[in-house]
């Protein structure tokens, strides 16, 4: 909260967030989002969440769903500002082939009201969702439990592997993940990420994502997606790992 006090300035008109974060997989707690919700109540700013892989948790273990008395969603958020939370089926049901978001607008009435006065004319406007995908909505939501489960599991499990590969090194660090579909790894390198990630696709046949794709602006970094196949992973992480040693 310090640092978006120190952001703040009068032109400003909104405060985003990432929900659970990406690639960091961390949640807001509800004690955060009620000091982020009086933040922009108090300055008449909107609060804009996107909230796509928040019914992605982690885990260490097959224990599924993780517990999430210490999580909160902006849907949740006490009625103090203007709020939009945002959702789609490319990571809810891991469709981004079909392409339908929706946002959840919250807040005192007569500003959402106002809001979704304006959200008419931009989706009338700009890029009308198509009717194929309206229509299979309903159905395809209904599957929602039976998709995310199978990639939840994949996703711990891959994480699992991560730690137990990389956990007792000093040359790398695993920040800690909640939630989503990536891990981050910390390196001790001296080249950059760029250099690094070249010579892991080039010389291991490994793609990695370099950290300031993200916007990590201190240390060297590598985003891994825990979606891989668990045999490909557990290679890939073996790879990274044998490349770091040389």
């Amino acid at each position: 909260m310090d640092s978006l006090e120190a952001a703040y300035s009068e032109d400003c008109r909104a405060v985003l967030i990432v929900n659970p974060n990406n690639p960091t997989g961390s949640y807001l707690t509800p004690e955060e989002m009620e000091s982020l919700v009086r933040f922009c109540g108090e300055r008449d700013l909107a609060l804009i969440s996107d909230e796509v892989f928040f019914e992605f948790p982690l885990t260490d273990s097959d224990q599924l769903p993780a517990d999430r008395r210490d999580i909160c969603s902006a849907i949740a958020a006490p009625p103090e500002a203007l709020v939009f939370t945002l959702g789609g089926l490319s990571k809810l049901l891991a469709l981004p082939q079909l392409k339908l978001g929706w946002i959840v607008t919250g807040g005192p009435d007569h500003l959402v009201r106002a809001a979704l006065e304006r959200l008419d004319l931009i989706s009338d406007t700009y890029l009308s969702v198509n009717t194929p995908v309206q229509h299979a909505a309903t159905v395809l939501l209904t599957l929602a439990d039976d998709i995310q489960e199978p990639i939840r599991r994949r996703c711990a499990r891959n994480l699992a592997v991560l730690k137990a590969a990389a956990g007792t090194r000093h040359d790398v660090s695993i920040p800690d993940v909640a939630a989503g579909w990536y891990a981050v790894l910390g390196v001790d390198t001296d080249i950059s990420e760029e250099d690094l990630v070249f010579e892991l696709l080039d010389e291991k046949n490994v793609l990695a994502h370099p950290g300031f794709f993200f916007d990590f602006s201190e240390g060297s970094h590598l985003v891994l997606s825990l979606l891989t196949p668990e045999d490909a992973f557990r290679e890939g992480v073996t790879r990274v790992l044998a490349h770091l040693d040389r």
